[in-house]
């Protein structure tokens, strides 16, 4: 209901200035109201009288009085009293009830003041002391300001108004519900603000602020802080939206973008909630807007800069308007974040709400409540029929709660994004903040959610298809703390330097990397050769995104120890045949491995080196002939060494291996009574098998990225382990019938079944992943074409440990068996440790120190395992050649005779 409906007909005249605010309470014009003459003596009157604890002031006969000091109706109404008349005046008995308002040592002041000249100087002295102001006191002021014809004095009058602004909030919403005195307030500085001539454009006090703009040169207000205060200040006309939220100190502000720059001018910035008392809500960033006289398509935006007391609030925009009767904040407007802000965008003449122009003065804001559970809320954004701008808009709101979120969340937002890879309109500034959040949760939650939905991956991988499939038509550059986002033309970039404060420069004419030296602060930096710049179209788009830490990169298994800085992904337009020069990173630090991000859906994922860096004067620098995440990892010095040299160890024992292996076939290509036993023919078996691992295993890790090469080898290694692993649980087996059992009669065709299981189960395995997926044989982060995901587990590494723990059981009951015998000789006991050795290696336990460094039980298994593991072709060697008598003594008459 608008001011002018409440307007009664039948306003009573009363000489008393008490009389004249309770008029205005039950909606009397106070315009047509004056303080009438004092009652002259004779003239018919009722004497003043206490009833009820209620003064009445002597009243002439037909008119009505007021309580002195006011009594308020449950109906929110003054108490009144008609002086009657029958033959003698008197009052009539009162008999409604109704709640007195406490009066203070201001309300006799007010009282005076109606009489004085200077009204609002006297009041904004008076309301200086506002502590001491009750409702009765607020009210009294407002009316008397209303009634205040010429308002010269605007400082006095913004004094004033400040001042009520600092009354207790309590106080002031008591006010609200029993007389409505806060809605008279915005009323009071509408009609003051409207109706005045303003000497000054700029009036600012603690609490509330006025400025008036010339609208032909300005688009609106910023409220600045400035040491401990608040300053108003004008937009410049035509500034740009994302140039006003770079304001300096930018605290808030109201920005607009209309056609008619002359309908608007003055601007209203309250810097407390005071005068807009809903108890319910929480509102910030107030401001009013003035003289809005047509109904056009207007966009005002609402700024406020977050922090971290608001950053986690649920928010939504909001005009104060009028809803049944009362006053309270509506919402309206829609929503969303950019950069450190929270902005509200309002269409004044939106067909949902065209209440909203009919006003004098329209007030917004931003409506805060506690944000709801973060897992409910990131489900409700996936299920919402909303738009893909608004399920961005919630989803950046949610992820600066990245302090909260667990692994479930980070899948959520997962599927989230993935329900933006089709949209080709997604906001890349939201997009690149939600990133950077992502790279703020805790690492642990991160690599949790990897390992259990495949999240981080996922991530990566939407963001890839998110920012291709976006429409650019000039180049865009997003930076926030940890993430960044370039899309560049060909024709003005060679490369880019990043600076200590995450300070991206792009380099344009050259990308001679000597450039570099002169940045004292570089961290990393980024060239692209001119040959490939030559390969691609000049018209062409690049896309640089750059994690300032690695934590969407979770390795399945990390078990070294290193640091990783800035991660580079560098999307290029499609180029026929090889890269003619690569692309290159620098960093200032010492010697790194090069390396790049590999992954894929199956929960495959790692850091292969592809090399290590080389010096470039004060930098290190790694030369890279594809696209992808790629970076330079800083491994620990300790476990830098110790993967140099288990390197070393490896290739020493592998040699050792093979020339043992080759012993053994060379010895039953000459010694024809040896190689004719069956036992022989298993070994020999076995060794064709090791020596098929060892040769796999050093083509697979330089075959490189060609997929069907790697694909073919990956399979051939994936079978040589199961082979190898067959025929040391065929010779388990054999060895188990010789110690334990003892009496068992000869198998036949013992020979061809060991060949049937030891070369013809591994064919199983290796045939399902290549018939299901032959691409599961993909380099690994140690360069091997390997099988991965299920493949791995469920075709390598479960029947391994199966063969290994029979081996085990086995190993165990040889040796306890054989330990148990009566026969304590010398040559005994040397017997029985040179089986121990035997058995420890033919049945492939030294694995077991690599399921130990696997797990990160320590570096001194993964010694142990390279050791021994890959010396037990040289092991073989020994104690089935060197150590066999009727071997050692062949090979002694070959060489020296009978004698």
């Amino acid at each position: 209901m608008s001011e002018s409906a409440r307007i009664s007909t039948q306003c009573p005249d009363n000489s008393q200035i008490t009389n004249k605010l309770c008029l205005m309470l039950n909606g009397c014009d106070y315009a047509s109201l004056s303080i009438a003459p004092k009652i002259k003596t004779g003239v018919p009157s009722c004497p003043c009288q206490i009833n009820l604890k209620l003064s009445w002031p002597e009243t002439k006969v037909g008119q009505y009085a007021f309580p002195a000091p006011f009594c308020i109706k449950p109906d929110g109404c003054c108490l009144i009293s008609l002086c009657e008349n029958e033959n003698v005046p008197f009052w009539p008995p009162v008999t409604e009830t109704c709640e007195i308002l406490n009066d203070s040592s201001i309300t006799k002041n007010l009282s005076n003041v109606e009489q004085a000249e200077d009204k609002l100087f006297q009041m904004c002295e008076l309301s200086k002391d506002y502590d001491q102001f009750t409702v009765l006191d607020i009210y009294t002021t407002v009316v008397l300001f209303i009634t205040v014809d010429n308002k010269t004095d605007l400082e006095s009058a913004f004094c004033l108004i400040n001042n009520i602004l600092n009354i207790d909030s309590s106080i002031l919403m008591e006010a609200q519900l029993k007389v409505r005195t806060t809605e008279l307030w915005l009323f009071a500085i509408a009609n003051l603000i409207v109706s005045t001539v303003v000497a000054k454009n700029l009036l600012l006090e603690e609490n509330f602020g006025f400025l008036e703009i010339n609208q032909t040169y300005m688009d609106g207000v910023t409220v600045q802080r400035a040491r401990e205060r608040l300053v108003l200040t004008a937009i410049p006309l035509d500034q740009a939206f994302d140039d006003v939220l770079r304001t300096e100190n930018l605290v808030s502000g109201f920005w607009f973008n209309h056609n008619d720059k002359n309908d608007f001018g003055k601007y209203v910035a309250y810097f407390n909630g005071s005068y807009f008392p809903d108890s319910s809500k929480n509102v910030r960033g107030f401001f009013g807007v003035l003289n809005v006289k047509s109904c056009e398509i207007f966009t005002f935006r609402l700024i406020l800069r977050f922090n971290e007391a608001t950053v986690n609030q649920s928010v939504s925009c909001v005009v104060w308007l009028e809803n049944d009767d009362q006053f309270s904040w509506i919402e309206f407007g829609e929503f969303e974040i950019s950069e450190n802000f929270f902005v509200c965008t309002f269409k004044l003449c939106d067909h949902r709400n065209l209440i909203v122009v009919n006003s004098q003065i329209i007030h917004f804001g931003m409506m805060m409540t506690p944000p709801g559970d973060l897992t409910d809320n990131l489900i409700n954004i996936i299920g919402a029929n909303i738009s893909n701008i608004q399920r961005v808009t919630k989803l950046l709101h949610e992820s600066f709660r990245y302090k909260e979120f667990i692994s479930v969340d980070v899948y959520l937002v997962a599927v989230i994004l993935k329900k933006l890879t089709t949209d080709n309109t997604t906001n890349l500034d939201s997009l690149c903040l939600i990133v950077s959040n992502l790279l703020h949760i805790e690492k642990s939650v991160l690599a949790e959610s990897q390992f259990d939905y495949n999240a981080t991956n996922s991530i990566l991988d939407s963001l890839d298809k998110i920012i291709q499939n976006h429409n650019f038509d000039d180049e865009f550059i997003s930076t926030s703390e940890l993430f960044a986002i370039l899309v560049v033309n060909l024709t003005n970039f060679s490369g880019l330097v990043l600076l200590d404060n995450h300070t991206v420069e792009i380099l344009k004419d050259s990308s001679n990397a000597s450039i570099l030296t002169k940045y004292e602060n570089l961290t990393s930096a980024l060239l692209f050769s001119p040959k490939l710049q030559n390969q691609m179209d000049n018209e062409s788009k690049i896309i640089v995104n750059i994690f300032f830490n690695d934590a969407l990169f979770n390795e399945v298994k990390k078990n070294l120890k290193y640091s990783v800085n800035e991660i580079f992904e560098v999307i290029l337009p499609k180029i026929d045949g090889n890269y003619s020069g690569p692309i290159s990173i620098f960093q200032r630090k010492r010697q790194t491995f090069c390396s790049y991000w590999v992954y894929d859906n199956l929960n495959h994922s790692f850091w292969k080196n592809e090399s290590k860096s080389v010096n470039f004067s004060t930098l290190v620098r790694c030369d890279f002939w594809h696209t992808t995440h790629f970076t330079q990892l800083i491994m620990d010095k300790d476990i830098e060494d110790d993967d140099e040299f288990l390197e070393w160890m490896t290739n020493i024992t592998c040699s050792l291996s093979l020339l043992g292996y080759s012993c053994i076939i060379l010895t039953a290509f000459v010694c024809d009574f040896w190689r004719q036993k069956s036992s022989t023919k298993i070994l020999l078996n076995f060794v064709v098998s090791g020596i098929l691992q060892i040769v796999a295993f050093y083509v697979s890790s330089n075959v490189g990225e060609e997929k069907f090469v790697c694909t073919f080898v990956g399979a051939v290694l994936h079978y040589s382990v199961l082979a190898q692993f067959c025929w040391m649980l065929n010779i388990a087996i054999l060895q188990f019938r010789r110690f334990v059992l003892i009496f068992t009669s000869h198998s036949k065709h013992l020979v061809l079944k060991t060949c049937l299981f030891g070369w013809g189960f591994p064919a199983i395995p290796v045939g399902v992943s290549l018939v299901v997926d032959a691409e599961n044989y993909t380099s690994n982060s140690t360069g091997l074409c390997y099988p991965s995901g299920y493949f791995l587990y469920l075709g390598l590494w479960f029947p391994v440990l199966f063969i290994m723990t029979i081996n085990f059981f086995v190993f165990s009951y040889v040796v306890y068996t054989v330990f148990n015998s009566n026969d304590d000789h010398i040559e005994a006991s040397i017997y029985k440790w040179r089986l121990v050795i035997f058995l420890f290696f033919m049945l492939g336990l030294t694995w077991i120190f690599g399921f130990l460094a696997e797990a990160s039980a320590g570096i001194l298994f993964a010694y142990l395992f390279c050791l021994l593991a890959s010396s037990q072709g040289f092991v073989v060697f020994i104690i089935f050649i060197v150590v066999n008598k009727n071997v050692r003594n062949f090979y002694l008459r070959k060489l020296f005779g009978n004698t």
